[in-house]
């Protein structure tokens, strides 16, 4: 892993507790690389096969599949082991049949669930800004960095802040668009309530604050920042986001 310390590795004691790992069998482990999540919400390539997948006993196992190019993220081969793999990432393992998508659940917001091979290129991504752009059209970033061109901003039915889009990865072909309101299935993915789904029923302005989301959840009321919840269907989830 390099020389220790400074920012090259991380203690085990300190990493972000949002990383369900052992904290006591070594006192180093992966630092991520910079990349598309923050660290809080995402864990490096190694620490997921060898900590949570427990795929490989080393790490020098699970470096040798990953520079072979046999780990694919998003439908990308990634041969960093320091990569970060987050929210609605896709990460596949072609020669042992094994296709997982990265979901909050049960209070943690890195979770692994197997799905479908069928739904290995699908991804929701969390629209987190928009601005226009030269043509009359605007662009878009999504929640994982990814940065899109829209066209016809003054659609009505036009993407806007805390939308989801159903796209393939790794072409980005988008396949539907979930508005943030009344009626969408909204999922908590960061917090003790992570993982929770609920529809929307209203959303709440805050003075000098984040709106606040009213969810229906299992015939109780609940509530969850707006920047806190990620839309993932209307009547049911456009793919799998559960075990």
């Amino acid at each position: 892993m390099g020389k220790k310390g400074g920012s090259r590795a991380l203690k085990r004691l300190v990493a972000p507790k949002t990383w369900r790992v052992p904290r006591k069998i070594s006192k180093w482990i992966v630092r991520p690389s910079p990349g598309p999540h923050p660290m809080e919400l995402s864990m490096p390539l190694l620490v997921i096969l060898r900590d949570v997948l427990k795929l490989y006993s080393t790490a020098k196992e699970a470096r040798k599949v990953i520079k072979a190019g046999k780990v694919l993220v998003d439908g990308k081969p990634r041969r960093d082991h320091k990569f970060p793999v987050g929210l609605m990432d896709t990460l596949s393992i072609p020669d042992e049949e094994l296709y997982l998508r990265c979901v909050p659940y049960n209070a943690r917001p890195i979770h692994f669930i197997a799905i479908p091979k069928s739904e290995v290129n699908l991804k929701i991504c969390r629209v987190i800004r928009k601005f226009n752009v030269r043509g009359g059209r605007f662009q878009i970033t999504l929640h994982d960095g990814r940065n899109m061109l829209i066209d016809s901003i003054l659609d009505p039915n036009s993407i806007s802040i805390g939308d989801s889009l159903l796209i393939t990865v790794p072409d980005q072909e988008i396949k539907a668009h979930i508005r943030a309101e009344a009626g969408s299935l909204a999922m908590i993915f960061l917090g003790d309530r992570a993982g929770i789904k609920g529809v929307i029923r209203k959303i709440v302005p805050q003075p000098y604050s984040v709106p606040l989301v009213e969810l229906k959840v299992n015939g109780t009321t609940m509530y969850a920042r707006k920047d806190r919840i990620i839309i993932v269907g209307k009547e049911r989830p456009l793919i799998k986001v559960e075990p």
